[in-house]
């Protein structure tokens, strides 16, 4: 579980909840013990799907090997705290982090799952260590959590579980972005992407439903925010629904993956089924609402996106997406006319410390121009299209860039680059790909300030995301290198793993 010491972007509403996913299925690993036993763990498991996490830590109380109940009770806290950001579930894990690791080390050595079960709690410490930014501690876990694998490897050769473990290692560690290349300097190794993949491959295609499940998960994961194959990672959760029937978890998957590509229609359809998980037996994701006020600000239905804004800062404990979350809503109601109300967010967000994320690294910038002088006509309308192009409302998008187009000689360079990038962005998911190559290029050959460079990165990308496709692999190589020119941009992280990702794809 070392998703995190990729990139923190990926801890976002997209990464935060693929961990949340592959964390169920992890604690999945059960084959030892009588038939009763096996039988509660079945039950823990099946109350962890539908996130029953209260339900599946009593019934965990009932496994009589010390070693699996101190696995699944340290990981149903994980799981809580993942989702609520509430430091008490932190502390409550860290507090007994020992004991479960002896608890888990008294179990038989001759159990395959034994060192698995270790590596996977050593790796889980090392992301929340991570995450609260105490990055040595992280190394020092993540080491432990390796070794235990490799031993795990050379004892049980064959064990397929072991085979998630390092698929997963290889992939994060095959595309770390420099801002992160020192931990991994660290570490003393370097991860392969496309033998990460096969062994996840390889789990996924396992003869056991529980660690097929894991392993889709992981996949879901990989090809959503690492390949950028979204439809896939879509069918492969749909996949699970149909088998084993919608959860919150499963729902708040397809919903992110749906909005990410653009088909908020069908992202909103789910997500407005809230209610049906606030139950005093399911343990509520916060991310959700925040996820359901994007929908609703991407279809430019502001009522409604300032109302689930609202929700979510109001229920939520942690700090991550906070500040996207205030900023959004300052956005909200700045678009909708109200400036003045919107500003309070745009000065409480300008004012406190925000999070590391790329969203949020964004949102500040952006709120300290914003509560400083309300951002003029042609700003709101390149927000207002772009919101509208992120919901997949295409047409509507063009309608509202249309009218910049005889103001151009009044924009700001920054304004016309973004012009610019938005009409790209905008053909290019019509598949009207030389329309969008003039207009990335128009982009790019635009001489605007610092904080429009991401701009020019991302089109640099595109452009050659489109050759790749088209099967000019020298073309699509050039452009990509051209990305990892950029230095402190906006959205870098994510941006730059992807596109080493690219690179790796082309040898």
């Amino acid at each position: 579980m070392i998703l995190v010491m990729n990139t923190q972007t990926y801890i976002s509403g997209r990464i935060l909840s693929t961990f949340l996913a592959i964390a169920i299925s992890l604690a999945a690993q059960a084959h030892s013990g009588s038939e009763d036993q096996r039988q509660v763990r079945a039950d823990v498991e099946s109350k962890l799907a539908s996130f029953r996490l209260n339900a599946a830590e009593q019934r965990a109380d009932q496994l009589s090997d010390a070693g699996y109940r101190a696995f699944y009770k340290s990981t149903i806290l994980v799981y809580k705290y993942m989702a609520s950001q509430d430091g008490a579930y932190l502390q409550s894990f860290r507090n007994g982090f020992d004991a479960a690791t002896s608890a888990v080390s008294s179990v038989s050595d001759s159990d395959p799952l034994k060192k698995v079960m270790l590596s996977d709690l050593y790796c889980k410490r090392a992301v929340l260590e991570f995450l609260t930014e105490n990055y040595l501690t992280a190394v020092r876990y993540t080491r432990t959590g390796r070794n235990y694998i490799r031993e795990n490897q050379t004892a049980f050769p064959n064990n397929v579980e072991q085979k998630r473990i390092l698929g997963l290692f290889n992939v994060i560690l095959g595309a770390v972005p420099s801002k992160y290349q020192w931990l991994t300097n660290m570490l003393g190794y370097e991860g392969n992407v496309n033998s990460g993949i096969r062994q996840l491959e390889e789990a996924a295609s396992s003869g056991s439903t529980l660690l097929r499940l894991e392993s889709q998960f992981i996949l879901y994961y990989v090809e959503r925010n690492m390949l950028n194959l979204n439809e896939s990672a879509i069918r492969r959760i749909e996949g699970e629904r149909s088998r084993i029937g919608g959860s919150i978890l499963l729902d708040f998957l397809v919903a992110s993956a749906n909005q990410s590509i653009k088909q908020n229609e069908k992202s909103l359809a789910i997500l407005v089924q809230r209610d049906k998980y606030v139950s005093s037996d399911i343990f509520f994701i916060p991310y959700w609402d925040y996820l359901l006020g994007k929908a609703y600000y991407y279809k430019d239905d502001h009522t409604h996106a300032q109302q689930s804004l609202a929700r979510f800062l109001k229920g939520y404990k942690g700090k991550m997406f906070r500040t996207d979350a205030n900023f959004r809503l300052g956005m909200s109601l700045s678009l909708s006319g109200a400036y003045s109300s919107g500003k309070y967010f745009f000065q409480l967000v300008a004012n406190e410390t925000g999070g590391n994320f790329d969203e949020d690294q964004y949102a500040a910038h952006m709120a300290k121009k914003f509560s400083a002088a309300a951002p003029g006509s042609a700003i709101l309308s390149l927000f207002r299209a772009r919101n509208l192009f992120d919901g997949g409302y295409y047409d509507r998008a063009i309608a509202v860039l249309r009218p910049l187009d005889s103001q151009s000689g009044q924009l700001s360079p920054g304004e016309r680059s973004e012009l610019a990038y938005r009409y790209g962005r905008i053909y290019h998911s019509q598949g009207k790909l030389d329309m969008a190559i003039s207009h990335y290029r128009q982009c790019t050959q635009t001489v605007a300030p610092e904080e429009y460079k991401w701009l020019q990165a991302f089109s640099y990308y595109y452009i050659g995301d489109i050759a790749r496709q088209q099967g000019n692999r020298p073309a699509a190589r050039t452009q990509f290198e051209k990305v990892l020119t950029f230095t402190n941009y906006y959205y870098q992280t994510g941006l730059e793993n992807r596109t080493k990702i690219a690179l790796s794809q082309l040898k």
